[in-house]
């Protein structure tokens, strides 16, 4: 049974790009979730290949056409993502690398130009309880990682879901999402209710009636 997202991985901070940063890009894509968590972007197009970086379930990558990959297994990637606490996605890194077919998939890139210009209120990093917000506290406390979510993705450790569609249920601080999803080895459909008692508590409601309370990590 599928519900919605348990945790994230917290990333380093990083450099914000201009708007439009992608006009010379072929598009982008999100990392699906593997076994270990991680996907390897390499020097070149095959699996002996020196990793240059290894990329988390859920971020979001820049990719071209490049050629350079004689069987068409390999994608070429020029610029690694990472969105903020405030919705934003930021340059996290500037690479020449390649990854394979199989571990990503295509997402829009103007969505994500979008994204800096109109910041849903529940974009942000949201953890169960703000000590959970802490990674130092996460294995020695038992506690699950934070959610981070932004204008066009929901990321966490085991589920990743683009946001295809909301619609906000006027005055009443409640938004109903349209989800593509990815976990535990293949794609499927869903939906979830959000609904915000303030800006700093946020309560998500899956199709399958599962509710999950979260409060907004700091920073």
């Amino acid at each position: 049974m599928h519900w919605l997202l348990s945790g994230l991985v917290i990333s380093a901070a990083v450099t914000a790009f201009a708007p439009y940063a992608f006009a010379t890009a072929d598009g982008c894509a999100f990392v699906i979730r593997t076994s270990d968590g991680f996907v390897s972007i390499r020097a070149h197009p095959h699996s002996k290949a020196k990793v240059l970086a290894r990329v988390e379930s859920g971020q979001v990558i820049v990719i071209d056409t490049k050629e350079g990959d004689p069987l068409g297994r390999w994608t070429h990637v020029n610029m690694i993502l990472r969105a903020t606490n405030e919705g934003r996605f930021v340059n996290l890194k500037m690479l020449d690398g390649w990854v394979r077919d199989t571990h990503i998939r295509s997402i829009d890139c103007e969505r994500l130009d979008r994204v800096e210009q109109s910041s849903q209120p529940w974009a942000g990093t949201w953890a169960a309880t703000l000590n959970a917000c802490k990674p130092e506290n996460l294995l020695a406390e038992g506690e699950e990682a934070p959610v981070r979510i932004s204008n066009v993705e929901i990321a966490g450790l085991e589920n990743t879901c683009q946001i295809k569609n909301v619609q906000e249920i006027e005055g009443q601080r409640t938004w109903h999402l349209v989800l593509k999803c990815f976990g535990e080895g293949e794609f499927y459909d869903e939906s979830a209710v959000f609904t915000m008692p303030s800006k700093d508590r946020l309560i998500q409601i899956s199709s399958n009636g599962f509710k999950v309370e979260w409060v907004r990590c700091p920073g």
